[in-house]
Order: structure tokens, then sequence, then C-alpha cells
């Protein structure tokens, strides 16, 4: 009977121990980060670059605003919550952080949600994770053709800026509005050939170039050899 009544109290230390175990860890306040970000606009074409800044900030101990983390993650997400695009971003030494993101030429127009978060807020409720909605509209082609061929070009914005990096779309299709897959070459009016790319299945690339003032600029494809 003493035996029993040893193992009982040596029990009852071992589960009181416990108890107060976890009052102390419920009792500390665990790691916390916000983050405040913005786009550059809230609607763009397929081929627009969604440019995205903001900053990470520690939001625990109310004595400094440094954060945590080295990095967060930019997610651009669609219906359902489907991912369609995720970045991993540095931050600097006092949280800030800016980074340029990119649409799928091919994606569906519509409203998107463009979220960023931490490794650390994943310990919290997706509601804490600060998101918004941006939409993707149709773009406005300026077309160019032939009898064999139809070329629509879509620069980013609705027109070149002279000495701006930008991207520059284009779809290539035949009289019948078919689809081409062809090597294409962007030249300028001298002839001089400023970039190459081939045409993806759906007839859909995109030409990086940055338009210098006063110059012009063609697409000249060779189809048929």
């Amino acid at each position: 009977m003493e035996k029993v009544s040893r193992k009982y109290c040596k029990c009852m230390w071992i589960v009181l121990l416990l108890m107060v175990r976890a009052l102390v860890v419920s009792a500390q306040t665990l790691p916390t980060e916000k983050i405040f970000f913005a786009s550059d606009r809230m609607s763009y074409t397929s081929l627009d670059t969604v440019r995205v800044s903001g900053r990470l900030l520690r939001d625990d101990d109310g004595k400094s605003t440094v954060p945590y983390s080295r990095y967060v993650y930019l997610e651009l997400l669609g219906d359902r919550d489907s991912i369609f695009l995720r970045e991993k971003v540095a931050v600097d030494p006092q949280g800030n952080f800016s980074t340029t993101l990119l649409f799928d030429p091919l994606a569906p127009q519509g409203i998107y949600y463009l979220r960023a978060f931490s490794k650390m807020m994943c310990n919290f409720p997706d509601a804490t994770i600060p998101t918004f909605p941006v939409e993707l509209r149709g773009a406005h082609p300026t077309s160019v053709g032939e009898d064999r061929l139809q070329c629509h070009v879509f620069p980013e914005g609705g027109k070149l800026l002279d000495g701006v990096i930008q991207n520059v779309g284009f779809c290539l299709t035949d009289r019948k509005g078919l689809p081409l897959q062809v090597e294409a070459s962007l030249m300028d009016e001298k002839g001089d050939t400023v970039n190459t790319a081939r045409t993806t299945p759906s007839g859909w690339q995109v030409f990086v170039m940055q338009p210098q003032k006063g110059k012009s600029y063609r697409i000249r494809v060779v189809v048929g050899g």
C-alpha cells in the first residue's frame, strides 16, 4: 500500500510540473511580424510589369521594428486560391523590399489576389496575412499584317516609352487566325537585330527592349523559308 501511495505522489508531482511548464510557455509572447505592402497599380494587362514594394516589421515587444525574417514571399492567387505565381524576395536590414512580377501572357482575364507573408507569419491564421485584389484586363493590340501573316503587338502599358526597359508582347497568326510557331526578330530602322525569340505553340512571345527616342522598330518573321 505504501509503494502504491509513493507512486501516486510521484505521478502527481509530474503532472503538476507539466502544468506549471504549460502555464509558463503560454505566458510567453510568440515572436510575430507584420507586412505593409502595395503594388503600383490595381489594374494590369498580361504584358504589364507589376511593381511591388513594402516593409516587413517585428510586431511583438514594441521596442524594435527590425524583423526576424530575412525573406518575404509574394503570391498571386486566382480562383479557388490557386497559386499562379510565387516569389521569394530578400528584405534589407530594416525590412524594406521591392520586386517586379510578370503575369503569364496566356493568363485568363479576371480578378486575382496578391498577398505577402514571412514564414513566421504562417504560424497564424490566413486572415492575418495582408491580401488585396488586382485586375487582369485585356490588352489593346496594334495589328499589322500581310496576306499570309497577322502580327498583333502589345506594348507594356499600351505604348513604347523612350529609354525605359519594357516588355513588348506579340502574337503571330496566319490569315485564318491560326497561331504560328516561328522565329521572330525585333529590328531597328537600320536593320540591326535588337532581340530574337521563337513564338509558343499559341503564337505568343515577349520581347524585352529599351526603345530609343527617334528610332522605329519592326518585327521580322520568315514563314516557310
